[in-house]
């Protein structure tokens, strides 16, 4: 099953339209349709391109980008998400995949949610028997609710875990969350670890992956550019600290980072967003960046999402220092627009770099929890 629509006109922009032939029954506008944005956004501008008029206000847009005080008004058929609690939260995401799969088909770390200090006393004592030299990190812990490698902490055992995750604890007043380490594979430049960070938009009722993905890379430490900028390697192997695809494919042999890395992350990213849709509002859109650490064997292990606000990306050049990053940015923008003026035939000609993941049939509950999914 392929489904080349990825969205239905909004109803407020389907009155100035009017259907021509075509096997996708393609809608011609005949006046333009209107977003709104409260400040200059590479969105805005590509909608602009394409025949849109910014709306003064609010509530004569049916795309709103940014917006300074919610709540958006009912007419809006796409409102940017700024905050998406059950994708942030760290805590309430990884309970709620603990919950949907337990052991099964398991596509991240071990990881535990600790909400007192009763349960990291109970933790360390179930784990302790378990160190390894600490050369590496065996265990990160984490705020439940910080972004960007903020409040991420590596601790080489569990006794080190342990405190951490009381002091974090300490800070975060509800939870912790400690996830054990996964050990990455190596670029081949200067044998770098690297850290694959994905794009997708989020709907009610559909999920769209970019399909072209970065690596963040890093001779040690956390793989974060405001870890790694202060480091002597930053920028020595690879600019900013970025790899391409090109370079990620080439750290493994054949063609397994097509064939069975992306469709893992896939995978992963669907059966995240089945478990949260029905909290997304029907008219948001959520921007979301998904962390993935990929192991030797090429297997991808979802570490974290972070929500991407619609500001982030109002100013691509700027925002974005690294050329690759940005060249990507530039490339994603530029197709959401496209997106938004619903262009239903882009998958079909295989012109978009959203790809929208679509679920195959499945004979039974258990294969479809497990997410047996395709793009």
């Amino acid at each position: 099953e392929v489904c080349y629509l990825l969205y239905s006109l909004p109803a407020a922009s389907a009155a100035h339209r009017s259907p021509v032939s075509g096997e996708f029954g393609l809608m011609k506008r005949v006046a333009p349709c209107r977003y709104y944005s409260c400040m200059p956004h590479s969105v805005g501008e590509c909608l602009s391109k394409r025949g849109w008029e910014n709306a003064c206000q609010p509530a004569e847009a049916t795309v709103i980008l940014v917006m300074q005080a919610p709540p958006p008004p009912p007419r809006a058929q796409w409102v940017w998400s700024a905050r998406f609690e059950p994708l942030a939260c760290k805590a309430r995401l990884f309970d709620r995949l603990e919950l949907a799969l337990g052991d099964a088909k398991r596509r991240w770390p071990e990881t535990w949610v600790l909400r007192s200090t009763e349960a990291v006393a109970s933790w360390h004592s179930a784990v302790r028997n378990y160190n390894t030299s600490p050369s590496a990190p065996q265990y990160f812990v984490k705020h439940p609710r910080s972004s960007g490698g903020n409040g991420t902490f590596p601790a080489a055992n569990s006794d080190m875990a342990c405190a951490r995750a009381i002091m974090v604890l300490n800070l975060a007043q509800d939870a912790v969350v400690i996830q054990r380490a996964v050990v990455p594979a190596s670029l081949p430049r200067g044998a770098c670890r690297f850290e694959l960070r994905v794009w997708a938009l989020l709907r009610q009722k559909e999920c769209l992956l970019f399909e072209h993905h970065r690596a963040k890379t890093a001779i040690t430490g956390l793989m974060n550019r405001q870890v790694q900028t202060n480091m002597d390697a930053f920028g020595r192997f690879y600019a900013d600290n970025i790899a391409s695809e090109t370079d990620v494919c080439a750290a493994f042999r054949g063609n397994v980072y097509n064939m069975r890395t992306k469709p893992d992350i896939a995978n992963t990213v669907a059966l995240i967003h089945r478990l949260i849709q029905r909290e997304i509002p029907e008219n948001s859109l959520v921007f979301a960046g998904f962390d993935f650490i990929v192991d030797e064997c090429a297997r991808a292990w979802f570490i974290e999402a972070n929500v991407k606000p619609a500001f982030r990306y109002a100013d691509t050049t700027t925002q974005f220092p690294s050329p690759i990053v940005r060249e990507l940015a530039h490339y994603a923008t530029a197709d959401l627009a496209r997106v938004l003026d619903d262009e239903p035939a882009l998958l079909r000609n295989g012109g978009s770099s959203w790809v929208k993941l679509c679920r195959r049939p499945t004979t039974n509950n258990r294969e479809e929890i497990e997410g047996h999914l395709t793009l």
